[in-house]
């Protein structure tokens, strides 16, 4: 048994198609992340909220009435009066030049981070349903593109995560018919996550904006190394699908998150960047602690991972109470939630204790 063929993990972002690691991710995102979100309605609420092309204003209660009845003190009514016509509703903003459409939700949670939103017409069928991007048309993924709306949209730049040797047939050709400019970022590991930041910055004229985010970014992981620094490593094991198959290896952004955190990477052993294992393998592995990340599931896919790993008793990870299930949208998406998913590991693998008062 042990290791198997490695097939892409279920995952949260807009991947390249390199040969194994993801192909296969976004079916599984699709039916698992996303109904969660938009049943739960997760929204970030810290970002703001852009007006949107054929959006309304709601009616002012104030300008609102009911036909005939009594007024709200309660006196006599008066005899109607000549009425102002309506407000009229404010015309939707218009994005901010160059407008883009992110077919990567990693790349549109870069955007949003560093506060360049304003520059999106259009994201991609995997992207959270959560401000500032609710509403926003959905386009296409990494696969297939709806080319009517993007004609229609006519964004100045599309965002795209492809391996370059696996772009789809006539991608490149369809936008440059339709005067659509492509920008092709490369995530695999931490270091491609800031490598992106400015280039997303540049692409769409906002370089500031940029380094301010990415010198946060940095700022969070330095201040995750300092705190677990003397720590002693933890032997932990990420795990990235439903079943418990599919675990991050060494060379992706998730392992280079649980070193940062002071955990060492159970998996980086098998030579592979998303492998997949069975259970005789993660018993032969046997982690101090499993991160298992499911964004977004509901309470059914939780309870069933937990029972999984009540399955494996002999684990110390299980035997010593440190399984850790992360249900947080952002869990697999190599984007600006980073930072705050390197303090979730640390505080998984090295916990700071709790001051009783």
């Amino acid at each position: 048994m042990g290791q198997r063929g490695a097939r892409g993990p279920v995952v949260n972002h807009f991947r390249p198609v390199p040969s194994g690691p993801l192909q296969a991710g976004f079916a599984g995102l699709g039916r698992r992340l996303f109904a969660g979100l938009l049943a739960a309605l997760i929204v970030s609420p810290n970002l703001a909220c852009d007006q949107r092309t054929g959006s309304s204003t709601p009616a002012d209660p104030a300008t609102t009435r009911e036909s005939g009845g009594t007024t709200g003190t309660g006196a006599k009514p008066q005899a109607a009066e000549p009425q102002a016509a309506e407000p009229q509703a404010a015309k939707p903003q218009a994005a901010k030049q160059p407008s883009v459409a992110s077919l990567s939700p990693a790349a549109t949670d870069l955007l949003v981070g560093m506060g360049a939103a304003q520059h999106l017409v259009a994201v991609s069928n995997f992207d959270a349903e959560r401000d500032p991007v609710t509403g926003l048309p959905r386009v296409g993924d990494y696969r297939t593109q709806d080319w009517e709306k993007l004609s229609a949209l006519r964004p100045a730049k599309m965002i795209i995560q492809v391996d370059e040797r696996r772009l789809p047939p006539g991608l490149r050709g369809r936008a440059q018919e339709i005067g659509i400019a492509l920008v092709n970022i490369k995530i695999d590991d931490l270091n491609d996550v800031f490598e992106a930041i400015p280039q997303l910055g540049k692409a769409v004229g906002e370089e500031a904006r940029a380094d301010d985010a990415l010198r946060r970014l940095r700022g969070q992981f330095d201040q995750v190394r300092r705190r677990v620094g003397n720590a002693p490593k933890t032997r932990a094991l990420i795990v990235v699908d439903d079943g418990g198959r599919s675990v991050a290896g060494r060379a992706t952004f998730l392992d280079d998150i649980l070193i940062a955190a002071g955990g060492e990477n159970v998996a980086a052993e098998l030579q592979n960047p998303w492998p997949t294992v069975d259970r005789e393998k993660i018993q032969q592995m046997s982690p101090q602690a499993v991160i298992h990340l499911l964004p977004g599931a509901s309470p059914q896919v939780v309870a069933a991972a937990r029972k999984f790993w009540a399955d494996l008793p002999q684990l110390p990870a299980v035997r010593d109470g440190r399984v850790h299930i992360l249900t947080d949208w952002y869990a697999l998406l190599p984007g600006d939630h980073v930072g705050q998913l390197a303090e979730q590991f640390a505080q998984v693998l090295h916990p700071v204790p709790t001051v009783s008062r």
